[in-house]
């Protein structure tokens, strides 16, 4: 007979996260918290799968558990750049911009990090939105030079030069 290896706590948990998070991309809030309940009953040390939460309870208008769960999950994982950055993003959607900043400065310390020029959008969006033009310009900056053409920082950069008055350099990024 072939033995068959049971899949760990920790390996249902991310598999059911994953799952969650799929369906949250897809807008399917109720299938995504189920999955999510199921992570958690796997594996309930499984940080990720509070990030993932925290997105669903925001965009479902619960900021007292979207809160709660960006933090259970920054308790279980302090350095996680992914929980870093949702969480910056969820505080900058949420009227606190400057404080986002630290969040995503915080993501991009990661050399691991996967996706740092999400983050550094995020950052330069987030500037703009604290008010510090300059910081959200050299933000905007970083962003192109680790991806050359990024269409979304392109775009955030070119309506920061035209609010600017940098008509030429506006046009040059469109």
């Amino acid at each position: 007979p072939i033995k068959v290896e049971e899949a760990t706590p920790r390996y249902k948990a991310e598999l059911h996260t994953d799952l969650a998070a799929g369906y949250f991309e897809r807008g399917q809030y109720d299938v995504a918290l189920e999955e999510l309940a199921e992570s958690l009953k796997a594996d309930p040390t499984y940080p990720k799968l509070y990030s993932v939460y925290g997105l669903v309870y925001a965009e479902l208008g619960d900021e007292p558990k979207a809160e709660l769960n960006f933090r259970k999950g920054l308790e279980l994982a302090p350095a996680d750049s992914e929980i870093r950055h949702n969480w910056g993003w969820y505080l900058c959607t949420h009227g606190k911009a400057r404080e986002s900043i630290a969040e995503f400065e915080a993501a991009l310390r990661n050399p691991l990090y996967r996706t740092p020029e999400i983050a550094l959008i995020n950052a330069g969006k987030c500037s703009v939105e604290a008010g510090d033009l300059a910081a959200a310009d050299q933000y905007l900056r970083r962003a192109l030079a680790l991806k050359p053409g990024n269409p979304v920082a392109a775009y955030n950069l070119a309506l920061l030069s035209y609010r600017n008055g940098r008509v030429d350099e506006s046009r040059a990024l469109m």
